[in-house]
């Protein structure tokens, strides 16, 4: 499952070649933590990859994770992977 979480998301990174950044992508506290919320196709996902992608964090430590495309069974366990 971890293994298949992670080739998901290195997918999400190729094919997430978009420059346009969100109004408030340089002004979002990343050291909080915080909920994105919005209809659906309004660049919750979009957003997130982009920093992701951006972030200075070693790869290794990053990990993106979608509730509606994957089965997951427990997220303790997955975090517990992780």
């Amino acid at each position: 499952m971890f293994q298949e979480i992670r080739e998901l998301q290195q997918l999400l990174f190729k094919k997430q070649k978009s420059k346009y950044r969100r109004y408030f992508f340089n002004r979002f506290d990343f050291d909080r933590m915080s909920g994105i919320v919005g209809a659906r196709g309004v660049g919750k996902t979009t957003f997130l990859i982009q920093y992701l992608k951006q972030s200075p964090i070693a790869r290794s430590k990053k990990l993106y994770i979608s509730a509606d495309s994957i089965k997951i069974d427990s997220l303790f366990e997955l975090a517990k992977d992780f």
